[in-house]
């Protein structure tokens, strides 16, 4: 059993953020506070508190969501598994049908432009105070949760340290991509044809010898936690169900588990037969 020796910052009251803001040095620089667990958060606000185990073992962090919403950013959360990826709690601000297709471009032209200071706006989302500030990038048209409230502090303020986030993050997917030791995961709601997966699989490989994980929902055949490899890359993996577009909260996080545990063996596999990363490749 694996340990989190912190706090996550988005289990912090919304009033006590902006005091502890700047004051965590386990904050990636220029990220600002939202994915890091942070001793110092813990032993100042709940000193003595027990320590929160990683329930899933740790394997989560192997993966790396591309789309198309948060909901495996969720699973990934669940499973007290923080990671600072891109797409993690991002999406392209446009129809569900196209943002396949959409991802493909991105990686391909390496999300070139992503952090523009020009592309980036902020605007409160909720019905309650404090709102949520979600982010606006235009180049790439995608909307991504920041973590961060209507609390006192500056939005000029969080805008910037978005900005940096959000370039820390392109280098970082792109870092991923190269040194092939992430299983990169898919899923949507609607149907995909395998045509369409297979050419997001070969826009990563072109990088290096990467693996996506397509989640599907289980059926007959295929239930839920199964997983199978399916040659050139590609490992096909099946949830008992998607959360709604509205909610991506309302998730069946254990088979989301289940699943990943799964693809994790499948792809230590892979590793061993030559088929994916390399053998001195960190993984995490």
């Amino acid at each position: 059993m694996q340990w989190s020796g912190g706090l996550p910052y988005w289990s912090v009251l919304p009033r006590e953020r902006a005091r502890f803001e700047d004051t965590c040095q386990q904050f990636e620089p220029g990220i600002g506070a939202g994915s890091h667990w942070c001793p110092a958060l813990r032993e100042t606000l709940w000193p003595g508190l027990p320590r929160r185990p990683r329930i899933a073992g740790g394997f989560m962090g192997l993966f790396q969501s591309l789309g198309d919403n948060c909901e495996f950013g969720m699973a990934q959360r669940w499973a007290r598994e923080e990671n600072l990826d891109l797409m993690r709690f991002a999406s392209f601000w446009i129809p569900v049908e196209d943002r396949l297709r959409e991802t493909i471009r991105a990686l391909t032209d390496g999300f070139s432009g992503l952090g523009d200071p020009d592309s980036v706006t902020l605007e409160p989302r909720g019905e309650k105070y404090p709102r949520e500030y979600v982010l606006r990038e235009t180049r790439w048209n995608l909307s991504l949760h920041t973590g961060a409230h209507e609390s006192g502090i500056d939005a000029e303020l969080i805008r910037r340290r978005q900005i940096r986030a959000l370039q820390f993050r392109r280098r970082k997917l792109l870092e991923d991509l190269e040194t092939a030791h992430r299983v990169f995961v898919w899923k949507c709601n609607l149907p995909t044809s395998e045509r369409d997966i297979r050419d997001l699989v070969a826009c990563l490989r072109r990088y290096g010898p990467n693996l996506l994980l397509w989640v599907s929902v289980a059926d007959e055949g295929h239930p839920a936690g199964f997983v199978e490899y399916a040659g050139d890359g590609l490992l096909k993996g099946y949830v008992a169900r998607f959360a709604t577009y509205d909610d991506a909260t309302d998730a069946d996080f254990m088979s989301w588990n289940e699943m990943c545990r799964n693809a994790a063996a499948k792809a230590e596999d892979l590793r061993r037969a030559g088929e994916w990363s390399s053998p001195g490749a960190l993984a995490g």
